[in-house]
């Protein structure tokens, strides 16, 4: 006759192998521990099915604290979608991580991650001294947010910028800067602890030139 201890024991191998076997049902390929990404740099995130569970969809996040904490970058992305083209915040940090979780109607917890890697400039100096490229309003992070974002953009040379965010209404909410500024890549915070969720617009104005991008703002 089997003991209690042995039943007890039995159980327990069982529970910790089924759990350890929930991060092998999907495989994250890109990006691995130990690569460096300029912010700005659109990243080719890659995964595979490695146990198929039937119906189910994506879901990929970010950490910048080695997993501590996580940021949704996009959810439900279909089954048979197998890459996602992420763009690197604005974001310095030797900590960073991708995590895919595979989604279905019963579990949610086969999850797989990429490890360390790291996020700097293309010289290793601050992102505001970064070479100049062409003038872009850069994809803010995280979006949608709540309640701050960083927005960045990239200036073909010095001068005078604008940085406006407006409601869905075309009302001016926040002047972010006004100023003028040197050539190169820029990240500023963007906090709207005040504004109330909804859909809005951030307005880059450099010379003659502007660019546009919509914000959420979910609280």
């Amino acid at each position: 006759m089997i003991s209690h201890s042995k039943i007890f024991f039995l159980l327990l191998v069982l529970l910790l192998v089924s759990f350890s076997s929930l991060s092998a049902h999907v495989g994250l390929r890109y990006p691995t521990s130990g690569l460096t990404f300029a912010a700005g740099d659109t990243v080719q995130i890659e995964w595979i099915i490695e146990i198929d569970h039937g119906d189910c969809v994506w879901k990929l996040e970010f950490s910048n604290d080695g997993g501590t904490s996580w940021e949704t970058i996009i959810d439900s992305l279909p089954k048979s979608q197998y890459t996602y083209d992420w763009i690197v915040p604005a974001l310095a940090t030797q900590q960073a991580q991708i995590r895919v979780t595979q989604e279905n109607a019963l579990y949610s917890y086969f999850t797989a991650s990429s490890g360390n890697f790291s996020i700097t400039t293309t010289t290793g100096v601050p992102v505001s001294s970064q070479r100049p490229g062409q003038f872009e309003l850069l994809p803010a992070y995280p979006n949608p947010f709540n309640p701050t974002t960083t927005l960045s953009f990239t200036l073909p040379s010095a001068g005078y910028v604008s940085l406006q965010v407006f409601d869905i209404n075309g009302r001016l909410q926040r002047t972010v800067l006004d100023k003028e500024m040197p050539a190169g890549t820029h990240a500023i915070q963007f906090n709207a602890d005040r504004l109330a969720s909804g859909m809005y617009f951030e307005v880059l104005h450099f010379g003659t030139r502007r660019a546009l991008q919509k914000l959420l703002l979910v609280k």
